[in-house]
């Protein structure tokens, strides 16, 4: 098998030459502005663009994570509201039973024994 040492960055296929590799991408590729715009160091500026991208790439894993645990924390602290709201329905009810306690037993008062409550200042 014949040596190719110039690997084209969108392809991957190898050529011989550097004006093999120029040819191909204008050929194949229709890049010649792309190529006139990485010049001679396609190979290590292209290299720098993966590398970039690894980079890119982790921030964007630490992003991820980080949108992860405040979707966390927010369904908790949703949580702990929805708790604090159903204690309040609670609470709510209970005055409300209590009122009508009180209310009926006023008025068993007034009509059993003949006693007007006075109403609370």
């Amino acid at each position: 098998m014949e040596d190719r040492p110039y690997k084209c960055p969108i392809c991957h296929s190898g050529l011989k030459t550097e004006g093999g590799m120029k040819s191909h991408l204008s050929r194949q590729h229709e890049m010649p502005a792309a190529l006139d715009a990485l010049g001679k160091n396609y190979e290590a500026k292209y290299k720098s663009m993966l590398e970039e991208n690894a980079v890119l790439k982790k921030q964007l894993e630490q992003i991820k994570g980080e949108l992860v645990k405040t979707r966390t924390d927010l369904v908790q602290a949703l949580d702990e509201g929805l708790k604090k709201y159903a204690e309040i329905n609670r609470l709510n009810g209970e005055m409300q039973k209590m009122g009508l306690i009180i209310a009926f037993r006023d008025s068993f008062i007034k009509e059993k024994l003949g006693i007007t409550m006075p109403l609370p200042s």
